[in-house]
């Protein structure tokens, strides 16, 4: 039988490389290899952060239309757009979310995790369950790097982000609920678990990560009353399009999989 278990096990014997993989129909797992594994977190660790942002705006402790003044030595290389922009820059941090999501920019990330807080990202993780991810140092710092800082995170971590954004949670209004939703919809990294293209009707919300040698992408899929949760994660790659080309093929997989009648 040629399954989705069967392709993701083919695949992966394909690949000289550490994987934390969860994909989950619900609390029915279709596939699961190494979730509770540690990696380096890369960008998918910024959906946490966004997430504590709208916590910290619904209990009135932070406003989201508030307007950040960047300047120039606040930004940093790596994704994105506003390193790369000239002239005077003011964003609100509902902005900055967005851009720390759709086109993943470190600038934006770095802004909106100094005004969330890092120990109050790390205190949702923990009231999540999430008991194997935590952040330990802002994008692109290459001291902090050296000094042995590093975020980590797990394929089931990532998934029980998801299942928060998605799912009715005592942490969040619905509202905001569905403007996480729109923003992980809107990512504009798509080669990777949002690559297949089977089907318009099937939607996709999710938020890609990328270090040398790592390739990760975290995401829900969408169709007909039905949705699928997965998180795809993998580290120590001889060449990162190695990891691309393998986390598209299981977003076509899942796409397929979902679209089953």
């Amino acid at each position: 039988m040629n399954t989705l278990q069967d392709r993701m096990e083919r695949r992966l014997h394909q690949i000289n490389a550490s994987a934390s993989i969860l994909i989950t129909a619900g609390d029915s797992p279709l596939f699961s290899r190494d979730e509770d594994t540690s990696l380096r977190a890369a960008s998918v660790i910024k959906v946490p952060i966004m997430m504590e942002a709208f916590r910290q705006h619904q209990a009135g402790t932070l406003n989201l239309d508030n307007v950040q003044n960047i300047h120039p030595t606040e930004t940093v290389g790596g994704a994105g757009v506003i390193h790369y922009l000239s002239g005077k820059q003011d964003y609100t941090l509902r902005q900055l979310i967005e851009l720390m999501i759709i086109v993943s920019d470190n600038t934006a990330a770095n802004l909106v995790l100094e005004a969330v807080g890092m120990e109050n990202v790390n205190a949702l993780l923990k009231q999540l369950g999430c008991e194997h991810s935590v952040i330990e140092r802002f994008f692109m710092d290459s001291e902090a790097i050296e000094n042995g800082l590093e975020n980590w995170t797990t394929a089931r971590d990532m998934v029980t982000c998801l299942q928060a954004i998605y799912e009715h949670h005592p942490l969040f209004i619905k509202e905001d609920q569905m403007k996480m939703k729109k923003v992980l919809q809107n990512q504009q990294f798509k080669d990777l678990l949002g690559s297949f293209t089977s089907s318009e009707e099937i939607m996709t919300y999710h938020k890609t990560g990328e270090l040398e040698g790592a390739e990760h992408d975290a995401g829900i899929f969408e169709y007909r009353g039905k949705t699928i949760y997965a998180a795809v994660l993998t580290d120590g790659l001889s060449r990162n399009q190695e990891g691309r080309e393998m986390i598209a093929s299981v977003g076509q997989w899942i796409a397929e999989e979902i679209a089953k009648d």
